[in-house]
């Protein structure tokens, strides 16, 4: 049996996609069933999950900026041809930037997992993945969906 990585909670965002073009999220982990965290509701337009995601990265695309300015302006004097490693090395290093998990919701709908992976990559985000929903989070969007009682919210 072999221990799941250890993931911080300050940088996990969980994000679910659910039925109609719905993308629901919350950062850090629902553990508590008595307690479970706010459900946020978004979408895929221009200021949906998107903006949220480049919130999240955003230390990590100031540090890539600042070193391709220092680069323009010779402050750094690099080879050119090494740039392009030298940025991936910095989003390997990263410590800041969000750990996304990426949870399919049982009536999301497959264009919309595509459409996430998308982003992961438009975004830059460095570390995400694809895992099940625990029974909690079904439980979370199941009664969001119900009640409508999802925190609305495009960023």
């Amino acid at each position: 049996n072999v221990e799941p990585p250890k993931i911080a909670k300050s940088r996990t965002i969980n994000i679910i996609l659910g039925p109609d073009d719905k993308v629901f999220w919350y950062p850090g982990i629902a553990d508590d069933p008595d307690n479970p965290p706010p459900l946020r509701v978004t979408d895929f337009s221009a200021d949906g999950i998107r903006q949220v995601l480049l919130e999240r990265n955003r230390a990590l695309f100031r540090k890539i900026s600042d070193f391709n300015e220092k680069v323009i302006s010779g402050e750094v004097d690099i080879p050119r041809d090494s740039v392009q490693n030298a940025i991936l090395q910095l989003k390997k290093e990263d410590d800041t930037g969000p750990i996304v998990l990426i949870k399919p919701y049982k009536e999301s709908k497959y264009r919309n997992f595509v459409d996430i992976i998308d982003e992961m990559s438009i975004c830059d985000i460095a570390r995400y993945t694809v895992v099940d929903l625990s029974w909690l989070e079904e439980k979370m969007v199941e009664n969001a969906l119900k009640k409508d009682t999802v925190v609305a919210e495009s960023n």
